[in-house]
């Protein structure tokens, strides 16, 4: 369940406001996280108008079993250069008394910002009736949106964890509408039910046998190892994996071919102590940034007739961060002490 409302003027405000609370109850949250989905979607709402002209309200169910609503707010505004300043009460560019995203990150089971200064800015919050739930070693979302005009995303990813790893895929259904999100389904159904012992490799020959009868996809897989700190991926079709540095990027290769169609072959890929990297793994028809090293995401804000798929991982503990780019997957794990779960 998810719905994008464009934000233009003041009318707009008190819209996103009313899907809002008409979303928190078809999703059976109670009156008390009907207010504050009320309350977190005004108040974005009003920060994007107020700064940045227009945006983008997103009202989306939570993923992974969460039961909640998420709100991302999504504008291309001048960005906020303090982003620590500006999440304290008191603090207004705007002559507000400064409490808009404070108010946000109180009433939000789990709440994110991010913001390039030129660029604009995306703030997440999830409104639930409790806490975010702990369920494993990261908390796990994502949007996917389709392709404008269209009812159905082909466009999918999943995740699994597992005792000693945890699985992610990223796969885009070939064309657009209800035949691609047919072949991402069936390829993610294959994923899940895979051998955990198996390596990337395996399980994408396992998923192109398992979707012949579908019109294909382009997909990619990594496994990550917490204990051993190393990533290992295989992927086919147009995807971009890279893991950076800050310095360098490891570039990981994806084999041409189709899934469920044509495959000649699938080279495993590795990268080793990857729980000081970033990780990517994107489309190439979209915008990316894949021949520079990021620094601390300096990505472009989401172009909203675009498809994207873009899962965000957070971990548990220590002092982890986690950005989405477009069309494609990002985790940053950097940490103060050596980390228990990296990405």
């Amino acid at each position: 369940m998810e719905t994008t409302l464009t934000l233009a003027d003041k009318s707009g405000v008190a819209d996103a406001r009313r899907r809002a609370v008409q979303m928190a109850q078809s999703l059976g949250l109670p009156e008390k996280s009907q207010a504050d989905a009320a309350l977190i979607v005004t108040e974005a709402a009003t920060n994007i108008l107020k700064y940045a002209g227009h945006g983008e309200i997103v009202l989306k169910s939570a993923d992974g079993g969460a039961g909640g609503l998420d709100v991302v707010a999504l504008d291309r505004g001048p960005g906020i250069a303090n982003l620590g300043a500006a999440c304290s009460d008191g603090f207004s560019t705007g002559g507000s008394l400064g409490a808009g995203l404070g108010t946000i990150a109180r009433h939000s089971a789990l709440f994110d910002i991010y913001s390039v200064t030129g660029n604009g800015t995306a703030l997440f919050a999830r409104v639930a009736d409790k806490p975010a739930a702990k369920l494993s070693r990261f908390q796990v979302g994502a949007r996917s949106t389709p392709k404008l005009g269209q009812d159905v995303n082909g466009d999918a990813w999943a995740v699994r964890h597992l005792a000693d790893s945890m699985w992610v895929t990223l796969l885009d259904g070939l064309g657009h509408g209800p035949l691609a999100a047919e072949a991402s389904r069936r390829a993610v159904d294959v994923f899940m039910a895979a051998d955990p012992v198996a390596l990337p490799a395996d399980v994408m020959r396992d998923v192109h046998s398992g979707i012949k009868a579908t019109r294909g996809a382009v997909m990619a897989i990594a496994k990550f190892e917490p204990v051993s700190a190393v990533l290992s991926f295989a992927g086919i079709g147009n995807i971009v994996s890279v893991v950076h540095t800050g310095e360098s990027a490891q570039h990981l290769l994806s084999m041409d071919g189709t899934v469920g169609y044509n495959v000649r072959a699938v080279r495993p890929g590795e990268a080793r102590g990857a729980g000081q990297r970033v990780h990517c793994h994107h489309g190439r028809p979209l915008h990316t940034l894949e021949s520079e090293p990021p620094s601390r995401f300096d990505a472009p804000a989401p172009e909203p007739d675009r498809q994207r798929a873009a899962p965000r991982f957070r971990p548990r503990r220590g002092r982890r961060h986690s950005r989405c780019r477009q069309g494609g997957l990002t985790c940053d794990t950097e940490s103060s002490r050596r980390p228990s779960a990296p990405i």
